[in-house]
């Protein structure tokens, strides 16, 4: 088979995926897939081509998994999240910036607290765990997800990332399964499911991510967050919690029987939108 030159394979990349992404879109994607097949960055990749792709193979095997509508993170099998390499599969959901800012406000609450036990409960691929304790060593760090898979991956991303996170399978809908939580936790982060109507979900996110991880009961679409609030007054020493929420619900939400009377503070994401949840036990 003839190799495909540099300037080739971008027309070709282009000319597959024109109809579901533009041109900034598809020469993002281009980089992205040479750079992690090569490991090498963007400038060296055009500064040293010479006409030939040596895995040219694998490129073109990425090109048809994109062309079907398999996510860019699922096909080169990871992200970068907060300045770290995290390993993803169809088994946990794709980390979004929004999360990164999430992760952002938990290290500026808690900067000065090093002492702190931190449990991220739905930690997916361990991307929210991860970060914080990559950013703050000292931190005793623990990870919880219903998922086996999930847990697994949560693992993995921790041994890449020369980090030490307590990972621990366990449904926290389970009130009989909370006593095998640590007892001195002080933080609790959660991005948890929040979405109740399938209707509200991209569709391409709907046929690829785990409904998991997405979907809440119909009828209780505020479960986990009753459910984690719950463990933190259950537990004693929790003094913050950090959620990830629907940026349409947020008022509804703190409107909850089980949100009076707790000191709470709805935060707006980078576009304007609320998206954070901080809740003070103190």
């Amino acid at each position: 088979m003839q190799i495909l030159r540099y300037i080739d394979f971008q027309k070709k990349l282009f000319n597959t995926l024109s109809a579901n992404y533009s041109l900034s879109e598809c020469t993002r994607i281009f980089f992205s897939l040479l750079e992690e097949i090569e490991s090498t960055p963007k400038y060296k990749v055009v500064l040293n081509w010479e006409g030939e792709v040596a895995f040219e193979q694998k490129l073109l095997s990425h090109l048809a998994s994109l062309k079907q509508g398999f996510p860019l993170q699922y096909v080169l099998g990871s992200t970068w999240f907060y300045g770290i390499k995290i390993l993803l599969n169809k088994n946990v959901l794709i980390p979004r910036p929004e999360t990164e800012e999430l992760v952002q406000k938990v290290l500026q609450k808690i900067k000065n607290i090093e002492q702190n036990q931190v449990l991220d409960i739905g930690t997916g691929s361990g991307c929210i765990a991860v970060a914080i304790k990559k950013s703050m060593p000292l931190l005793k760090v623990f990870a919880l997800d219903v998922s086996e898979k999930a847990i697994k991956l949560a693992r993995q991303n921790a041994r890449s990332n020369g980090v030490n996170i307590n990972c621990i399978k366990l449904d926290i809908l389970d009130v009989d399964a909370w006593k095998r939580i640590p007892e001195k936790i002080n933080i609790i982060v959660s991005n948890p499911p929040y979405i109740a109507n399938p209707k509200e979900i991209d569709n391409k996110v709907f046929l690829n991510e785990p409904h998991l991880a997405l979907l809440t009961p119909p009828n209780d679409p505020f479960i986990f967050y009753r459910k984690i609030v719950e463990l933190a007054k259950n537990k004693k020493t929790v003094r913050k919690i950090f959620f990830e929420i629907h940026e349409n619900y947020s008022e509804e939400l703190v409107r909850k029987d089980f949100m009076l009377r707790l000191k709470k503070e709805v935060v707006k994401d980078l576009q304007g939108k609320d998206r954070f949840l901080f809740i003070s036990l103190d």
